[in-house]
């Protein structure tokens, strides 16, 4: 516990002392930003294509390749863009999205939709195991589709709130023998249907959704999942994250991100609040930690070394319980790495990612992948 607080100590004092240079800095920054703005062509657009990898020794390997497309027409800090992305897993894991946003009106709208299909090999660990390591996980087959739209506009500066709409449906094929999927001891072991709707409510103020050098973005969102809308079963969600960027000398960066979670009603397990992945807490299985609440925070030094090459240091703790009580009544789940980043689009920020997160047990897991964690 003392280790945890003194770590998140640092990370806020590092934040805070950073926030100096920011102020000094933003006025230049501004008017370098503005230079460009005003230099862009409204023809101007990107095409990007990017090989993946994640490695790790409980989950295996998994390939992607990742097609992204920017137009550039009212934005280069915030262009109108199309992303799509398969991945194959070395347990026949496939999965295939496309998710899109885009901007109407000089940035007064935004319309966000994203779908995702897959079949994936996952493992259910028992929530609440206070000795997880030593129990053996439940491994089971699902079919997962799951689709996305949103639609906000702006009120006063760089505020945006709007209605959104969310579906999900998973499907478990391969069950366990007599496991608590196949006696159905958990919500979601059958196939399950979630049909939510809800709010959404952010504030943009970097300067590059890609790289930002400084600034911050703060979001928020609720969904209900009522039985009328098709929903297996009555919940809903709540999610808050904030985000914030410095730079000293406009070259290194200090990234910092406060992330929670929580689930309230009947939810089944997939929906619940998990812990790792390639975005937060890296240096953990995004399928092994799980519970209704989480809450996290992680950190980063991003610095350029030369040409299009740059590095990173982070690290990052987090917790997942049945209450935010209960969130400082056991400890954090902890882990560090680096990475190194290489520009793909200097314009944009767009860079080529590459990182090696360890957790406290010294497991070490491999990232290759685009755009930043955060």
């Amino acid at each position: 516990m003392n280790k945890l607080l003194i770590f998140l100590i640092l990370l806020l004092s590092i934040n805070l002392l950073s926030a100096d240079y920011y102020q000094n800095n933003l006025k230049d920054n501004e008017k370098e930003k503005n230079k460009n703005e005003t230099n862009i062509k409204k023809s101007s657009d990107s095409f990007i294509f990017i090989p993946g990898y994640s490695f790790s020794s409980g989950v295996g390997s998994k390939v992607s390749g990742t097609f992204l497309y920017y137009d550039k027409k009212y934005s280069s800090s915030f262009p109108n863009s199309f992303k799509a992305k398969v991945k194959y897993g070395s347990q026949k894991e496939f999965s295939f999205g496309v998710s899109h946003s885009r901007y109407f009106l000089n940035r007064y709208y935004i319309l966000t939709t994203s779908f995702t299909t897959g079949r994936y090999s996952s493992s259910l660990y028992p929530i609440h195991s206070k000795k997880k390591s030593k129990v053996s996980p439940e491994a089971y087959d699902t079919s997962n589709n799951y689709f996305n739209i949103g639609f906000r506009f702006k009120k006063y500066k760089f505020f945006y709130f709007g209605p959104s709409y969310t579906f999900s449906h998973y499907n478990i094929t391969s069950k366990k023998d007599n496991g608590v999927l196949e006696n159905n001891l958990i919500n979601g072991s059958e196939k399950t249907l979630a049909s939510g709707v809800g709010l959404i409510i952010s504030k943009e103020e970097r300067e590059n959704r890609h790289y930002p050098s400084y600034g911050y973005f703060t979001s928020f969102n609720n969904y209900i999942y009522p039985s009328f809308l098709g929903s297996s079963t009555l919940y809903d969600t709540m999610s808050f994250s904030f985000k914030s960027f410095h730079s000293l000398y406009r070259r290194i960066i200090f990234a910092f991100q406060f992330y929670t979670r929580a689930v309230f009603g009947d939810a089944p397990f997939q929906k619940m609040s998990y812990l790792g992945g390639e975005n937060i807490l890296r240096g953990y299985n995004s399928s092994k930690y799980f519970d209704r609440r989480f809450m996290g925070t992680q950190f980063e030094i991003r610095f350029p070394v030369f040409w299009r090459f740059s590095g990173t240091l982070f690290a990052g703790a987090a917790q997942v319980t049945d209450d935010f009580f209960n969130h400082f009544n056991k400890p954090w789940k902890v882990s560090a790495g680096f990475g190194f980043r290489f520009r793909l689009d200097p314009k944009d920020n767009i860079n080529f990612r590459l990182d090696f997160a360890y957790n406290e047990n010294g497991d070490m897991y491999m990232y290759i992948t685009t755009l930043e964690a955060f």
